[in-house]
């Protein structure tokens, strides 16, 4: 079922993007969604990734990108799906232009962490996790918790 909604959905992206866009409106403007569909769409595009619907999520998560361009969420979702795929460099590209929009995000301050600990490139990695946490002062975040525990691993290594 989500698969011929999804299939009705971006049908409809690409038939009526052009033409609306020549009304010199945004793309979002045109697609006339709300910020709730977008999410709505996001975590749909989570979901299909999870099932392993690569293919299907990295469109939806893209027309997303295309529509609402300023949107950091759908750009840390991007971030992370590049992350999964393995495709360091177009992750660190979106998790950085997400942090550009909006510096509090802290799934991608610690995602983009991840990645430079990953390639050993410590001391950005140190900078963005002392990011994550910072936003994190309760330690409520699963993410924040994440990024602590990264943290401690850090400082092991460090000590040998």
């Amino acid at each position: 079922m989500a698969n011929k909604e999804l299939t009705q959905m971006l049908n409809t992206l690409r038939r009526s993007l052009p033409r609306s866009l020549q009304l010199n409106k945004s793309a979002k403007e045109a697609m006339t969604m709300s910020d709730e569909q977008i999410y709505a769409c996001a975590a749909l595009a989570c979901q299909l990734a999870e099932q392993g619907n690569m293919a299907d999520a990295n469109e939806l998560l893209t027309g997303l990108s295309i529509i609402d361009p300023e949107n950091a969420y759908i750009h840390s979702c991007l971030g992370s799906f590049y992350m999964r795929l393995d495709e360091k460099n177009l992750a660190a590209g979106e998790f950085l232009f997400a942090l550009s929009l909006n510096p509090n995000d802290i799934a991608a301050n610690t995602n983009l962490a991840e990645l430079y600990f990953e390639v050993g490139e410590l001391k950005k990695a140190e900078k963005y996790l002392k990011d994550a946490i910072s936003l994190d002062p309760n330690e409520q975040n699963a993410f924040g918790n994440r990024a602590r525990t990264l943290t401690e691993l850090l400082k092991n290594l460090e000590n040998k």
